[in-house]
């Protein structure tokens, strides 16, 4: 699929068919470059500002903050802003936390972080991302899904027994996503296996 960067550049794009249309965040990039817009930000992060665009909506000013360094010691205290980050560091101290062997971080708890450093709120540390695991606290991810699609989708296929025969699931399951990706409904579904015959 080229990019509708011409028919967005003279709005005859609806924001409804942009919407329907997944795109990589290197392709809002690049839609965002070529419309001379931040390119900075999360993909709703672009998302949102080429749809002001189409909608002849201002853009929100962007302030860059100044980044903090996070401690070389991390606790339970310790604020988001102050430079943690989704990394092995963390990971390895919530492992430790949880007395596990591996960690995996959530989908809420990358917006918790990603909200916390947007708005500079220093109020959001380590503890909130332990509450957020354990369900004390809950974070809606509803604005980032669009992010996650394609992640789904690979979880679905993966987690579909009709698939165990392929040797590269990743692959085959890019073929799939090619098929389903600028339809509205962007879920796998077992029907979708027809096309891989």
């Amino acid at each position: 699929m080229s990019l509708p960067i011409d028919s967005i550049k003279s709005r005859q794009i609806t924001q409804t068919d942009f919407e329907s249309k997944y795109f990589y965040k290197t392709e809002l990039q690049s839609i965002c470059r070529s419309l001379d817009l931040n390119t900075t930000g999360t993909k709703y992060d672009l998302n949102k500002r080429i749809i002001n665009y189409l909608n002849s909506e201002t853009q929100p000013i962007i302030v860059m903050k100044k980044q903090h360094t996070v401690s070389k010691v991390l606790t339970l205290d310790t604020s988001i802003i102050d430079g943690v980050k989704l990394n092995q560091t963390l990971r390895d101290f919530l492992a430790q936390h949880y007395h596990q062997e591996f960690f995996k971080f959530s989908k809420e708890m990358a917006v918790a972080i990603r909200n916390a450093k947007k708005t500079n709120d220093s109020t959001v540390t380590i503890q909130t991302l332990i509450d957020i695991h354990d369900r004390k606290l809950l974070i809606d991810t509803k604005k980032d899904d669009v992010s996650y699609q394609w992640n789904q989708f690979v979880k679905d296929f993966c987690a579909d027994s009709a698939t165990q025969k392929f040797s590269n699931k990743l692959k085959s399951a890019a073929i799939l996503w090619k098929i389903v990706k600028n339809q509205p409904d962007k879920r796998y579904s077992h029907q979708l296996l027809k096309h891989l015959s």
